[in-house]
């Protein structure tokens, strides 16, 4: 049975039906129109959403919601568990003069050490240059899509299965980032990523990234 509003991403009880949410969005079948509580309403369709955010962008009625680690990132620190944050590099985009002083906030709330994910966009980008130079198999085949964004790499899993051998097996550099200060810099902490994306607690709670990042904090629930 198909169940609707069960994943990261879900509608809010302010639907009126009105479809905006369907000219943003790149999955088939993902809304899906049910009649309920003597309303039209569109529903999300979890077997098809792939989180990536479009409809919450395009929704105008605030209709659609999503779900992140937020609450229990404070309720970590709450509880004086030791949490370091990787932020991400749109955080300094996206909030310039005030990232200092936001980021000086999480600290003075228990944060142990905060992150830049630059260098692991860095070790992604040495280890997928790395992983083309060194390709041996079949030139037909040569993978040549990085793993960047969760939404991206959902969509190509779930609507296009055949390209799936193209993706390059690297984590990505949220990914690599943590595998960093784990494995390099003896970091024992819980992990929290900041970011603006709701597709990455997909990406973390996934098999392939399972174990490096615990929780997936976006910039508009942190605020």
């Amino acid at each position: 049975m198909t169940e609707y509003n069960k994943g990261n991403v879900y509608t809010n009880d302010n639907c009126i039906g009105c479809g905006r949410c369907m000219l943003e969005c790149p999955g088939r079948e993902t809304n899906v129109s049910v009649y309920k509580n003597g309303q039209r309403r569109l529903e999300v369709n979890s077997a098809c959403c792939i989180d990536c955010g479009g409809c919450l962008n395009i929704c105008s009625h605030g209709a659609r919601s999503y779900i992140d680690d937020t609450d229990d990132f404070f309720s970590a620190l709450e509880k004086g568990e030791k949490v370091s944050v990787i932020v991400s590099t749109g955080f300094y985009m996206t909030y310039g003069d005030r990232a200092g002083n936001i980021l000086g906030c999480l600290r003075s709330l228990g944060v142990n050490k905060i992150y830049d994910s630059g260098c692991g966009a860095e070790i992604s980008l040495w280890l997928n240059a790395k992983y083309i130079k060194e390709y041996g198999g079949d030139p037909e085949k040569r993978p040549f899509i990085l793993n960047g964004c969760p939404a991206v790499m959902a969509y190509i899993e779930r609507y296009e299965p055949d390209n799936t051998d193209y993706i390059i097996p690297v984590q990505s550099p949220p990914v690599c980032t943590a595998i960093y200060v784990k494995k390099y810099l003896g970091d024992t902490s819980k992990i929290a990523y900041l970011s603006s994306c709701p597709a990455r607690k997909r990406e973390f709670e996934s098999e392939a990234a399972a174990g490096y990042i615990d929780l997936s904090v976006t910039f508009a629930k942190l605020m």
